[in-house]
């Protein structure tokens, strides 16, 4: 969080990309929560912040080190009950990954969306087949382009894994992107599953 500026929305974006690429993920304590850091190294992970009592429910002692600065807003227990919040992102995605082993073990392909910003990879896996796309930009940005090893032309259902919803998109023959694709909102990723298309 602390590379990220402080920003909830990139910190997301990079949890995403993280737990949608092959290899093993690490989250290192505080992380989920976006918890931040400074040098000396022993400042750069502060006790975990689990509630805003005194000791950050870290403890009933005095810590090894002072609780950082936004201890006392930035915790488990207050995030655990705001729906967009980071660790909410972060609780999301390891249950995707653990629903879809595609998530984990399946091939990757790159998908050239045909537009700028857009990071875009399916990942299959014995029938499942999901489509990845983030937007690594500030801006709304609409992909153009739909993977063909994936999605053939015409008529698609996708469900969308982040956003517990389905929508119906149209390919053409040239593999453009037509009617009822989503914009991709800044920072924004789409889990999607194409599977039952």
């Amino acid at each position: 969080m602390t590379r990220l500026g402080d920003d909830v929305a990139k910190a997301k974006l990079a949890a995403s990309i993280q737990l949608t690429l092959p290899g093993t993920p690490f989250i290192y304590y505080g992380e989920e929560i976006g918890m931040t850091g400074t040098k000396p190294d022993e400042r750069i992970r502060t006790p975990m912040q689990w509630d805003p009592l005194e000791g950050g429910g870290f403890t009933y002692e005095t810590p090894w080190q002072p609780l950082a600065e936004d201890a006392l807003f930035r915790t488990v227990f207050a995030q655990t009950w705001e729906s967009d919040s980071l660790l909410s992102r972060y609780r999301a995605l390891i249950r995707i990954r653990n629903a879809h082993p595609a998530l984990s073990t399946g091939n990757v392909s790159w998908v050239d969306t045909g537009t700028a910003g857009v990071a875009s990879y399916v990942r299959q896996l014995e029938g499942q087949t999901l489509w990845i796309l983030h937007n690594l930009t500030d801006q709304s940005l609409q992909p153009v382009l739909a993977p063909g090893s994936a999605v053939g032309s015409g008529s698609h259902r996708a469900g969308d894994l982040l956003a517990g919803s389905t929508f119906e998109f149209t390919v053409h023959a040239s593999g453009a992107l037509g009617e009822g694709f989503p914009t991709l909102m800044p920072f924004e990723t789409r889990i999607l599953d194409l599977s039952g298309a």
